[in-house]
């Protein structure tokens, strides 16, 4: 963790713009910074944040930079710090649309912000329209395919109008991988006798043991999950995020030890041994895109900040399972 964020940091003197990809890796940092106990990551968060005036726009892919606002009032309670991420999820809430997360990106972005915001301000319209949009995406969408245990990207991959190279179903790896993170840190500000904390359990659950049946030998994912002959080779982002929900699971009950930690095992040693560079940079990330292509390969030398921030994430959580990886 410490390799690959120090890495980043030090190639990144500029904390960056406020948008969902910054925002990701920042999530990733802060908690980072809380695990390892790294003043230079908590001032690099810290500095972006103040940077941005704690600003937000109103579509969910920006609302990520609500977690690390939210991190910081948790620590600082200023309310400068709350007032913009309030007032855009509370803009949602008023506007009485339910339709707002019709890409499951979205899911990671903006549900584990009014997550918080519930914990934080103790009301319950925050979980309650959180969980509307996540059932209308689910549901009314179709997003999620039960039969099988993941999502779609969204509508326009909705299977049999839609299908791999080879006939398959379209589940984009990093897409599921936003899903599933988000599932995780959305329990982690649910309150333990919220009416939706068993759902969400639920659909962890599901996905971890989807996920689990289509790890590579190697520990890390394909791009494509359900057709492993579609642009074969391993992802870094989804990867992490797996790592990260999986692991989460582990250690907060939802998910079986025995079942799943050599899942996740096999995944953190596959992220360090094979795509952390020497350098401490890490590769064969998936550039931004909205499913499984070949318009830009996956190399050792394609990296990108969201990765880094799943990476730290999934860290996180590999830490508190107390298992000695004994990682190169």
């Amino acid at each position: 963790m410490r390799e690959v964020n120090d890495h980043f940091i030090d190639t990144h003197a500029d904390g960056g713009d406020k948008l969902w990809h910054r925002a990701t890796y920042m999530a990733g940092n802060m908690e980072a910074a809380l695990a390892l106990d790294e003043p230079t990551y908590w001032s690099y968060g810290a500095s972006w944040a103040r940077s941005h005036d704690y600003a937000i726009n109103r579509n969910a892919d920006n609302h990520c930079a609500g977690q690390t606002y939210l991190v910081l009032y948790d620590r600082y309670v200023e309310g400068e710090m709350l007032r913009n991420i309030k007032n855009a999820a509370d803009f949602i809430i008023d506007s009485g649309e339910r339709d707002d997360w019709y890409w499951i990106d979205a899911q990671f972005m903006a549900s584990p912000v009014f997550a918080r915001l519930g914990a934080v301000t103790g009301a319950a319209k925050y979980t309650d329209t959180m969980h509307e949009l996540f059932v209308d995406a689910r549901d009314r969408r179709g997003l999620y395919d039960p039969t099988v245990g993941l999502w779609y990207r969204d509508e326009a991959f909705l299977y049999p109008a839609n299908k791999t190279q080879n006939g398959e179903k379209i589940f984009w790896s990093r897409g599921n991988g936003w899903v599933i993170a988000s599932l995780a840190r959305t329990l982690e500000y649910l309150a333990e006798g919220s009416p939706y904390r068993l759902e969400y359990e639920d659909m962890l659950r599901a996905m971890a043991t989807a996920l689990a049946a289509v790890q590579r030998e190697d520990g890390l994912w394909n791009v494509s999950l359900a057709d492993a002959n579609e642009y074969p080779g391993p992802e870094s982002s989804g990867t992490a995020f797996f790592i990260y929900a999986i692991a989460w699971g582990i250690n907060h009950g939802v998910l079986d030890r025995a079942t799943f930690s050599p899942v996740v095992e096999r995944g953190w040693r596959g992220l360090v041994e094979t795509a952390v560079r020497a350098d401490g940079e890490l590769g064969y990330v998936q550039g931004v895109a909205d499913q499984p292509s070949s318009a830009q390969p996956v190399t050792i030398r394609t990296t990108r900040d969201y990765a880094v921030g799943a990476f730290l994430l999934a860290g996180t959580e590999v830490m508190k399972l107390g298992v000695d990886f004994d990682c190169p």
